[in-house]
């Protein structure tokens, strides 16, 4: 039984990376949007063919759009724990104020899905207790 052995792919370069997130940036609106805002599913897949179109003439490789999703996901996954990272260390106790700015990769990657998604909608704390406090002080104007 003769198996040809599959070779990996090479890792993505540098300008590849540069493509799909610039691409992502100009269709995230389709990509990214909700079903119920008019954005149909065949449109979606559309947008994604034309990524991935678009990565393999920069790379000159041919890769698939289930690799191509793939490569964005872990994208954006590295990106959200560095951040996260970052973001604890800007928290610290004692003033631990940036040491170090995140990488424009990491920005841009921020840019696209959005702050609420990284760093969460309220920064502040809890939301119950910020409309428990707004019932206290209507409760005392009433007295």
């Amino acid at each position: 039984m003769a198996s040809k052995k599959e070779r990996k792919k090479s890792n993505y370069s540098e300008a590849e990376i540069d493509v799909l997130l610039m691409e992502l940036q100009m269709r995230g609106k389709v990509l990214f949007g909700s079903l119920s805002g008019g954005v149909t599913t065949k449109s979606k897949y559309v947008a994604w063919q034309a990524v991935t179109q678009a990565v393999n003439e920069v790379g000159g490789k041919q890769r698939t759009l289930p690799e191509v999703k793939k490569k964005w996901a872990d994208l954006k996954l590295q990106s959200k724990k560095r951040i996260a990272a970052h973001m604890a260390k800007v928290r610290l106790t004692g003033g631990g104020g940036p040491t170090c700015k995140l990488s424009p990769e990491d920005e841009r990657i921020c840019a696209i899905i959005g702050e609420g998604a990284v760093k969460g909608i309220y920064e502040e704390g809890d939301t119950d207790l910020l409309s428990a406090e707004g019932s206290e002080d209507e409760g005392s104007l009433q007295r």
